[in-house]
């Protein structure tokens, strides 16, 4: 039997480029098939890619072994990497190809990247993102919201503008029930709730605990919102199942006279105690009726029993009247 011809080793082609993503490159070679792999794997060409160190001008081995294809992983986006083939015979000599320079790709846009935009108010990022398409615009973030209830809750006027532009739904709640409406009511930005009332948000949702946004509006203590719901039509008993929680706050914080008070004070005081199953709780509501009580000597003296619709500063006493009436 004759023994096997060596052939001197030719230096090799740099690796062939494949796919590449914004963190792998892909790389292959082989040889041009010049050998076919024959006998026990000890007598086959083994190959190792190297990577160059950018900073130290040096390489060092990522791969080695036997195979024909590698995939890197782990890569920077948009970086710039240099890859060279070493090429070792079972005789122990070995070549290297030249080398190959191949860049990573931008990273993909994601819903991550478009929260965060809406995040630092980074009107000119939100819009190459929309314009891009990559996302969709009512995509949630971890924590159910969407860009617009973050916009609205955070007033970023300019931002809900272009979400609304774009499409995005001004109705949708979160997983509380919160629409941006409310969060924008809640919040005080006025410029923010006018423009979603413009674009079809409405008086009339509910969050999960049956809330209005003029629940949210007067919790958050905020007149002019106030001032400006009620001015647009937002009716502070129609909306409701339990008038009082919203009456109280919106009479005793702005000194509203909320329409219809004299039809419907026995409905008042029992809604009252009941709260707990609404948003207030039993305890919180105690706690304010007492407040409401200890207060009113001062708000009658204060007033000197005028009629309570000839100011808008009455709208308490005028609450306590008439749940007092059956006592006279």
């Amino acid at each position: 039997m004759e023994p096997k011809k060596i052939v001197p080793l030719l230096r090799p082609h740099p690796p062939v480029v494949g796919k590449v993503t914004h963190h792998s490159i892909e790389l292959y070679w082989d040889l041009e098939k010049r050998e076919k792999r024959q006998g026990p794997q000890e007598q086959w060409l083994r190959f190792s890619i190297e990577e160059e160190d950018p900073k130290m001008h040096n390489y060092g081995v990522i791969y080695t072994g036997y195979a024909t294809k590698h995939v890197v992983e782990g890569l920077e986006p948009r970086t710039l990497y240099r890859f060279r083939l070493k090429v070792t015979s079972p005789s122990g000599e070995y070549e290297y190809s030249p080398v190959v320079s191949v860049a990573t790709t931008r990273e993909p846009i994601s819903s991550e990247h478009f929260h965060r935009a809406v995040n630092v108010n980074d009107e000119d990022l939100l819009l190459r993102i929309l314009e891009g398409g990559h996302v969709m615009v009512d995509v949630p973030n971890k924590f159910g919201f969407t860009a617009l209830m973050v916009a609205a809750q955070k007033g970023y006027t300019r931002l809900v503008k272009i979400l609304i532009s774009n499409g995005t739904d001004v109705n949708l709640k979160n997983g509380s029930g919160k629409d941006s409406l409310m969060l924008a009511c809640y919040a005080g930005h006025l410029d923010v709730v006018k423009y979603l009332r413009k674009h079809g948000a409405s008086w009339d949702a509910r969050d999960l605990g049956g809330c209005t946004a003029l629940h949210w509006a007067a919790d958050g203590g905020h007149c002019p919102v106030i001032d400006w719901m009620i001015k647009d039509g937002c009716e502070a008993l129609s909306a409701m199942s339990f008038p009082l929680s919203t009456a109280f706050i919106v009479s005793h914080k702005f000194g509203y006279v909320v329409p219809s008070f004299s039809l419907n004070f026995k409905k008042f005081f029992i809604s009252f105690f009941i709260s707990s199953l609404t948003r207030l709780s039993l305890s919180r509501a105690l706690f304010n009726f007492h407040v409401y009580v200890g207060i009113l000597p001062l708000l009658l003296l204060k007033t000197s029993f005028r009629p309570w619709w000839s100011d808008s500063t009455h709208g308490i006493i005028s609450i306590f009247l008439y749940l007092l009436r059956p006592v006279f």
